[in-house]
């Protein structure tokens, strides 16, 4: 579930890196 919450983080907090984790997030959600 570490994996949603991330997903969920704004992405003012995660330093624009919400583009790498949006793609992290798909591909495990994929699989």
């Amino acid at each position: 579930m570490q994996v949603i919450a991330l997903e969920n983080v704004p992405s003012a907090q995660r330093g624009g890196k919400e583009l790498s984790l949006l793609d992290v997030t798909r591909a495990l959600a994929k699989d």
